[in-house]
C-alpha cells in the first residue's frame, strides 16, 4: 500500500519592516529649527538693541556739553554699554525669536510636516530649547568676563569728562577722587547703579577723617545718591 506522507510547511518568519534612520532625520531637524530659530533671535535682538541704544544715545546728550563731555564720548560711552544692553535684552529676545520662529514654522505647514513624519511633540521641543541654551550659556559668560570690563571703562570715561576729575582704574574697580572725599568703586552693575562703594574723607592734618562702606548706590530723584547696605564710621 502506498505510503502516505505527509509534509508540514511552516509559515515563513515575517521580518520586521525597516525602521527609519531616527537620528540622521533627527540632526537635519535640530539644524533647521536651530537655523530659524537663531535667525529669528538675531533679527529680534538687533532691532531691541538699535531701538535701546538710541534711548541710551538721547540719554546721554542731555550731560552733552557738561564738564568736557562731548559728541565723541557720548558715542564711545554709548558703544561700550551697548553689550550690556545686549546681555539685558537676552530673556526678551529669547521670548519673542521663540514665538516668531515657531509661527513661521507653523505657517508655511513645517510643524504639521514634521509630525505627520512621525516625530514627537518633545523632540521638537528640545529643538527650539537647544538655541536658547546655547544663547543662554553665552550671554552668561559674557556677562562675567567681559561685559563688567567694558561697563567700568566707560563710566570712568564719562566720569573723567563730565566732573573733570581723576579716576584710577585698578583690579579691584576703579577710584577717582570728588573734591576731598576719595572715592572707590568694584564694580559698575548698571548706568546708574554701583557695587562695593567705598568712601574716605581725610581732614586738613590727611588723618582719616570717615570711612563709608555701601553695597549699592543707585541714582535717585533729583541726581541724587541713594546707598543701601550702608557700613559707616567716624574717627
Amino acid at each position: 500500500s502506498p505510503v502516505d506522507q505527509h509534509v508540514t510547511t511552516r509559515p515563513a518568519a515575517r521580518r520586521p519592516p525597516p525602521r527609519p534612520p531616527a537620528w540622521p532625520r533627527l540632526s537635519i531637524l535640530h539644524r533647521h529649527i536651530g537655523f530659524s530659530v537663531g535667525s529669528s533671535y538675531l533679527l529680534v535682538l538687533a532691532v531691541l538693541l538699535t531701538v535701546f541704544t538710541i534711548l541710551a544715545f538721547v540719554d546721554e546728550l542731555e550731560d552733552l556739553g557738561t564738564g568736557l563731555y562731548g559728541l565723541h564720548d557720548v558715542l564711545v560711552v554709548v558703544a561700550q554699554t551697548t553689550p550690556r544692553r545686549a546681555i539685558d535684552l537676552t530673556a526678551l529676545t529669547a521670548l519673542i525669536g521663540s514665538v516668531l520662529a515657531m509661527g513661521r514654522l507653523a505657517s508655511d505647514g513645517e510643524l504639521v510636516a514634521l509630525q505627520s513624519a512621525g516625530v514627537s511633540t518633545l523632540r521638537i521641543g528640545w529643538a527650539v530649547v537647544k538655541p536658547i541654551i546655547i544663547l543662554a550659556t553665552v550671554s552668561l559668560l559674557a556677562g562675567e568676563l567681559v561685559i563688567p570690563g567694558l561697563d567700568q571703562t566707560a563710566h570712568i570715561r564719562r566720569a573723567r569728562a563730565i566732573t573733570t576729575v581723576s579716576a584710577v582704574r585698578s583690579d579691584d574697580g576703579f577710584w577717582s577722587r570728588l573734591g576731598d572725599p576719595f572715592v572707590g568703586v568694584r564694580r559698575v552693575i548698571d548706568d546708574n547703579v554701583l557695587g562695593g562703594v567705598q568712601v574716605y574723607e581725610f581732614d586738613p592734618n590727611g588723618r582719616l577723617r570717615l570711612f563709608l562702606s555701601a553695597e549699592r548706590a543707585e541714582v535717585g530723584a533729583g541726581r541724587q545718591w541713594i546707598l543701601t547696605g550702608v557700613v559707616e564710621k567716624e574717627f
